[in-house]
């Protein structure tokens, strides 16, 4: 192989490195989800149903973010559903 040839293939190689490791940001991957209220228009607690309105935030691998929004009568039991997901 020439010399530039070689380069061209070390340049290649290099670049995707980087691109791999670049999406190492230091993030934990714990999958803890993340449980807040928030209120939506239409939702059921309009309904007088007391239902409020949760969602849960999982990181999981190549810095994919899953949101799961639910309702439910307290945190704790949305928590408890959502970890079963």
């Amino acid at each position: 192989m020439n010399k530039k040839k070689k380069r061209a293939i070390f340049t290649a190689l290099l670049t995707a490195f980087a691109l791999c490791v670049s999406g190492c940001t230091g993030r934990t991957n714990d999958n803890t989800p993340t449980a807040a209220p928030t209120s939506a228009p239409d939702s059921p607690q309009d309904k007088n149903t007391n239902l409020e309105r949760y969602d849960a935030t999982f990181y999981g691998i190549f810095d994919t973010e899953t949101i799961l929004l639910g309702y439910a009568k307290s945190e704790e039991e949305f928590t408890k559903v959502s970890e079963q997901i």
